[in-house]
């Protein structure tokens, strides 16, 4: 079961929260000193911290929850599916999802 919460400056993560999903711009260049207004200290290391933010891909968000012990997913899956999508309809084609990956990775240093 999903349950949405609504974002209020410094909210608390209820414990039983299993994903955390940072699906706002906030982190995005050049914004990479920006990070959610939440209060960390309610993260636990039960719970996976998921950025859809691609670049800087360790965003402090994802920083925050890692000094946490949470797992931590950044935006780059999702950059790299989007990329794969219009890829194939632009031409046709498969993509080469290998090679955007790495070019990806390439670019942003990871």
């Amino acid at each position: 079961t999903s349950t949405y919460i609504p974002w209020i400056e410094g909210v608390s993560v209820p414990e039983e929260t299993e994903i955390i999903v940072q699906c706002t711009n906030i982190g995005l260049f050049p914004d990479v000193n920006g990070k959610p207004l939440i209060d960390y200290s309610s993260l636990t290391p039960r719970m996976v911290a998921c950025d859809v933010v691609f670049n800087k891909p360790d965003t402090l968000f994802l920083q925050e929850a890692r000094a946490r012990g949470l797992k931590t997913i950044n935006g780059l899956g999702m950059l790299v599916n989007q990329a794969v999508l219009n890829f194939k309809m632009w031409t046709g084609m498969e993509a080469p999802v290998d090679i955007m990956t790495q070019a990806l990775m390439d670019e942003f240093g990871i």
